[in-house]
């Protein structure tokens, strides 16, 4: 991708990509229309999912994870590479399978600049759906999409 800001829509939820020096510096998504200045298709790594047939595929290469602890990185990994699509994990369970603590997992996922790419959405309490740094709504919008998409 060449660097600049990017506006698709998947479904009806709104996702804008920050691009800077050809890696996805922040990832924006919301129900509510915003101003991008370059809207249109959906990008390549995102068709798959789209479609229910994979996950969104984005190299960790292709994100700036520039002043990213390693910690919250191995947390960030451990949930793009292992709870797929339409599954869900606990805080307390991330925290436990990671070697970290509930709530350092709940900060790592507050804090997340790539939401869809790392799928913080995935990530719910014993009880009930946790927060949402981009708005409890967004998360059960793509839970449910998920569970539609890819079963579940």
């Amino acid at each position: 991708m060449t660097d600049g800001l990017y506006a698709f829509y998947l479904f009806d939820i709104k996702v804008c990509l920050r691009v800077h020096r050809k890696r996805i510096s922040k990832v924006i998504i919301s129900l509510h229309e915003f101003t991008c200045p370059k809207k249109g298709l959906i990008p390549s790594c995102f068709k798959e999912y789209t479609e229910g047939k994979a996950d969104v595929k984005v190299r960790w290469e292709a994100l700036n994870t520039d002043g990213i602890p390693d910690k919250a990185l191995k947390v960030y990994k451990f949930l793009k590479e292992k709870i797929p699509p339409g599954e869900t994990i606990s805080y307390g369970e991330l925290a436990s399978l990671t070697g970290t603590h509930p709530r350092f997992v709940g900060y790592c996922m507050k804090v997340n600049r790539f939401p869809l790419i790392i799928p913080c959405h995935r990530v719910v309490g014993k009880r009930s759906l946790g927060g949402y740094s981009q708005g409890i709504t967004v998360k059960e919008r793509l839970l449910e999409l998920e569970k539609d998409l890819f079963g579940g």
